[in-house]
This record gives structure tokens, C-alpha cells and sequence, in this order.
């Protein structure tokens, strides 16, 4: 599941954010002291909680045979755009570092960019869940008409 493997992706990238400002200093001071800092990490991890309640949610409803076709549009668009910002604000705190590959972080973007394009695009799910919320009929494309050539 594209969703699983994108939490997998942010929670590097939290794990590498947080080895690296333990490390890195500015003026003296380690980069995790830094109210700043603190204020990015603890984002982080409350998107990785939010994000895995989503897929664990999908699994109990699929455990108990109940339709969880809706949910697992919402855990795709959300964990996938959720693992980018994490990726993206793992590099930010690396700095210029995040684009040497001695860190993990230039190819946990990369990753997580990728993961946008597996399965359904975001637009098409949101779409689908759109058309659940009001009630309409999903957009079917026209039958191809071999005639027309």
C-alpha cells in the first residue's frame, strides 16, 4: 500500500532530521535547542500520528469486511502529500546538506515525490470522494468510437 510505504518515508525523515540537529550547531548551540526547530520536529511527528490513525483505521475496517473504499482515497492523498512536506522540511533543517548524499534526506524526497505518482492520482481521488460527498455520479469517459478514424 502506496500510503504504508509513504509513512515509512516521512518517519525517516523525522528520524534523520532529528540525528542531524543533535549534531549540527549554529552560534554554539546545537540546532535542537532551537525553539524553532522543536516547533518543525513536533509538526512533523503530529502528521506521522495523524496519518498512521488513517491507515490503521483502514485496516480495522477491512479487518471487519466493512467498505473502506472512501478512506483509502483520503489515507493516499494524505499520507503521500504528508510524506513531500516531511521529506522537504527534513532537507530544510539539513540546509545545504540535505543535497549531499552522505545524508538520506535528498533521496527520501525524491521517494516521497515519487509515491505521489503510484496508484491514483491525488486529483482523481479527491474527485471520487467529491462525488461521494455530494452524491453525484462519478465522470465516465465516453466510449472510445472506433468511426471516428
Amino acid at each position: 500500500m502506496i500510503s504504508c510505504c509513504s509513512l515509512g518515508i516521512a518517519e525517516a525523515a523525522l528520524e534523520s532530521a532529528i540525528s542531524y540537529t543533535k549534531k549540527a550547531q549554529v552560534a554554539g548551540v546545537p540546532l535542537i535547542e532551537l525553539q524553532s526547530v522543536h516547533r518543525q520536529l513536533v509538526d512533523m511527528k503530529a502528521e506521522i500520528n495523524a496519518a498512521r490513525a488513517i491507515i490503521w483505521h483502514v485496516a480495522w475496517l477491512k479487518e471487519k469486511k466493512q467498505s473502506a473504499r472512501e478512506l483509502v482515497a483520503i489515507a493516499k492523498i494524505h499520507t503521500t502529500e504528508m510524506a513531500v512536506r516531511i521529506a522537504q522540511t527534513a532537507m530544510n533543517l539539513h540546509g545545504g546538506w540535505g543535497f549531499s548524499t552522505e545524508y538520506d534526506v535528498e533521496r527520501l524526497l525524491r521517494d516521497s515525490q515519487g509515491s505521489l505518482a503510484g496508484g491514483l492520482a491525488a486529483d482523481v481521488l479527491r474527485e471520487s470522494i467529491t462525488c461521494s460527498l455530494f452524491g453525484i455520479n462519478q465522470w465516465q469517459p465516453e466510449p472510445f468510437n472506433m468511426d471516428l478514424f
